[in-house]
């Protein structure tokens, strides 16, 4: 098994608290065989 790896990139947010939906992107070629997306709490400064 091979590590996957996963980049954020958030833009155009102004410093602050929030609270976001997790969603993943994935090609067509890859199908997740479990997949549970929970919610991010990030603070920008």
């Amino acid at each position: 098994k091979k590590d996957i790896s996963v980049k954020i990139k958030l833009t155009e947010l102004s410093p602050g608290e929030y609270d976001l939906p997790a969603s993943i992107t994935l090609p067509d070629y890859i199908k997740p065989v479990y997949s549970n997306p929970k919610r991010f709490k990030i603070k920008i400064y």
